[in-house]
């Protein structure tokens, strides 16, 4: 059962302005919608991977219908404090870029939803996104890392080194 209250409150915890007509506002609720499943808030809104990222026409809809609603935050719906954590997580990480949502978003659907390892992950995201820079997928890639498992010193370290290459590559 899909939450818009929830997605609501998700948006104004993360002081998300949404603009229906804007395509990269649509672009950006969908990528924090479907980052926000995979950590584990239940919204409800099912997802398949197109060549922008996961994407959920049950959410299209719902923020169509909503959409007055969701710009003004209209929802009597109240996170718990263990959502508002996850919220605020992915708002420290991604913040509102739509490159590094989309990146994210992508990343995790493969790792989690189709249950690739991490280099196939990373492979086939690069596949799939041609038009960003090795460095912004390198970069997109280890949020995603950050945001769904809890990254030490040493996990922080050994994914400088695996996207090293990739990060020296898109420089020339």
């Amino acid at each position: 059962m899909t939450d818009i209250g929830k997605v609501i409150a998700c948006f104004k915890e993360l002081e998300f302005h949404f603009h229906l007509e804007n395509f990269e506002d649509r672009l950006i609720a969908q990528k924090i919608v479907c980052l926000l499943q995979l950590k584990g808030v239940e919204l409800g809104y099912p997802s398949g991977l197109y060549i922008r990222g996961p994407y959920s026409p049950v959410l299209t809809q719902d923020l169509y219908e909503n959409g007055k609603d969701i710009s003004c935050y209209k929802t009597e719906v109240s996170l718990s404090e263990q959502e508002k954590g996850s919220v605020n997580e992915l708002k420290n990480i991604f913040g509102l870029s739509s490159s590094l949502l989309e990146i994210g978003a992508t990343y995790g659907f493969q790792n989690q939803i189709l249950h690739q390892d991490h280099f196939d992950s990373f492979k086939e995201l690069k596949k799939m996104k041609p038009f960003y820079s090795d460095a912004m997928l390198a970069l997109g890639a280890s949020k995603a890392k950050q945001f769904f498992g809890k990254v030490s010193d040493d996990n922080m370290k050994e994914m400088k080194v695996e996207f090293e290459a990739w990060q020296n590559a898109s420089f020339y």
